[in-house]
Formats: structure tokens, C-alpha cells, sequence
């Protein structure tokens, strides 16, 4: 079975190697990142080493307080209709 249409190519977030990805993973949230389990496996954990470890903190706490004033804001218009 063949499919129609030109082949596409990603590089791997986690170790740079080009692997083939189908339209249809593109379109999904979480698809077409990681060239294999491995490489995924390996950056959840780096993530989860940097947040437990604090390294994340000067990355995550602007985009929280931005959220926090977003939902503020929206609460008190909520209450003022």
C-alpha cells in the first residue's frame, strides 16, 4: 500500500536525527517530535530531574503569574455581569 504525496522529514527534539513523520501525526497535538520511544522516555525524564531539581523555576514563574492574571481578570468580569 502506497500513499500519495511528498514524504516529510523532522528533525528529533531530543537528538537532532531526521525521521519520517506522516501528515496526519502533524495534525495531532503530541506527534511527530521524537524519532522513537527512547528519545521521548529520555527527555520526560530531564524534564521531570529539571523541575524537581528547580532549574525550570525562572522558565515556569512568569508564565504562571501571567496565568493567575489572566484568571483574575476574567473572574472579576464574570462577577461585574
Amino acid at each position: 500500500m502506497s500513499y500519495s504525496g511528498e514524504r516529510i522529514y523532522r528533525l528529533c527534539i531530543w537528538c537532532d536525527r531526521p525521521f519520517h513523520v506522516c501528515r496526519f501525526e502533524l495534525a495531532q497535538r503530541n506527534r511527530g517530535k521524537f524519532c522513537c520511544h527512547p528519545c521521548y522516555a529520555a527527555s520526560r525524564r530531564a524534564f521531570s530531574d529539571a523541575l524537581a531539581d528547580g532549574r525550570l523555576e525562572g522558565i515556569l514563574a512568569p508564565e504562571r503569574k501571567r496565568a493567575k492574571a489572566e484568571r483574575l481578570s476574567l473572574l472579576r468580569e464574570k462577577a461585574w455581569l
